[in-house]
């Protein structure tokens, strides 16, 4: 969905917010108004699951990485699903070019001054050859950059984590994530 020019950057997840130690009640509200996705691990379709056992080997991956951040929920299904197939069609792609990175395109014969053809020594003339780069490798790099963004959306890159502590913000600087939320004493009601 494409946003309307000037619409500015989009909002940053609530739960990044407080993970950043950034939540300012005043400006952003409070947790509880925010709509919270159940925590947990979602469900591998069915469909995906059935593809390649290596799909649910990389769900898995996926899965224990954003949980292990603290982030995993069952409503990142769709995204997870996505990254994955993506990634999946990048190795199936790269099967398929068996190492076969460059593709030749016959030109013709090859001629001497004259225009003659020139013979090679089992008596047939040589032919003339270009090499070019195998459509499946554009393909197979367009299924990665797709998976990459995905990867991005779910936390995945370095960039993406840049910004976010392991176990909340560092209480020498907020006084802990209660008092960022306004839970510590219940005075930020």
């Amino acid at each position: 969905m494409k946003r309307a020019p000037g619409a500015g950057r989009p909002r940053k997840p609530i739960e990044v917010l407080a993970m950043q130690g950034t939540l300012n009640v005043t400006r952003h509200g409070h947790v509880e108004d925010y709509v919270q996705s159940p925590k947990g691990w979602p469900e591998i379709p069915e469909d995906l699951a059935a593809v390649d056992p290596a799909c649910v080997e990389w769900w898995n991956l996926v899965c224990s990485h954003l949980e292990g951040m603290g982030v995993l929920a069952t409503s990142d299904w769709l995204v997870i699903r996505a990254c994955v197939w993506c990634y999946y069609s990048h190795t199936a792609t790269m099967k398929l070019m068996s190492n076969i990175y460059a593709m030749p395109k016959v030109l013709g014969t090859q001629k001497d001054h004259d225009g003659n053809d020139i013979i090679g020594q089992n008596g047939r003339p040589l032919i003339e050859i270009e090499w070019r780069v195998n459509p499946l490798a554009a393909e197979s790099r367009k299924w990665l950059a797709e998976a990459a963004k995905y990867a991005v959306q779910l936390g995945l890159s370095p960039t993406a984590r840049a910004g976010l502590l392991r176990n909340g913000p560092d209480p020498k600087k907020t006084g802990g994530l209660e008092d960022v939320l306004g839970i510590a004493d219940g005075t930020n009601d």
